[in-house]
């Protein structure tokens, strides 16, 4: 029924997981590239900062495309084009930020950069949620740190709960999850 599809659905959830998780892992790259960019004023750090995504590969929550997203790597997923609303900035913007440091002259960043965008998003879960420890995702926002921010409202205990379940369990769910049946075909 109508009432079934909410915040605390499945789908809703799944999404929601993979949000919480990339914007912890987006203001991670951009803090890194602040630290490993000290010379950049403001409007320098702009034009080398990581804008969010346009919202259509966030939210597609197609059985199959999860189950890919798990392996795929930060800088296929970041690469996307960035959201329209930065309307200054061209959709590749992201891309081309990436592009240059994974290719950066200097070795140690270079190296740095690629290290982290070559890892994948099931990497960042577990980082994420502490059941590995990734040394390049070392001072990243993990989800007691998520927890403890999001503001207390009602249904707070609840959606806590069903968040740590959900991220915790995260690859099975997404696995074991069917892909939904098109239409019944009718006289089975």
């Amino acid at each position: 029924g109508l009432g079934e599809h909410n915040k605390f659905s499945d789908d809703n959830i799944i999404r929601k997981c993979k949000h919480i998780i990339l914007n912890s892992v987006l203001h991670f790259i951009n803090k890194k590239i602040k630290m490993l960019y000290p010379e950049l004023n403001k409007k320098l750090f702009k034009e080398r900062k990581l804008f969010k995504l346009k919202q259509n590969h966030l939210i597609s929550s197609k059985t199959s495309y999860n189950k890919c997203f798990l392996n795929k790597t930060l800088k296929s997923i970041f690469s996307e084009d960035i959201s329209p609303k930065y309307t200054r900035y061209s959709p590749s913007h992201n891309k081309d930020v990436i592009d240059s440091l994974i290719n950066e002259k200097d070795e140690i960043k270079k190296s740095q950069f690629n290290a982290i965008f070559n890892l994948t998003f099931v990497d960042c879960l577990k980082h994420f949620r502490g059941s590995d420890v990734i040394e390049e995702l070392k001072g990243l926002n993990q989800l007691n740190d998520y927890i403890s921010e999001i503001k207390m409202d009602n249904n707070y205990e609840e959606y806590c709960n069903l968040l740590k379940i959900f991220i915790n369990n995260f690859e099975k769910i997404v696995m074991e999850k069917k892909a939904r049946k098109k239409k019944k075909i009718k006289n089975l």
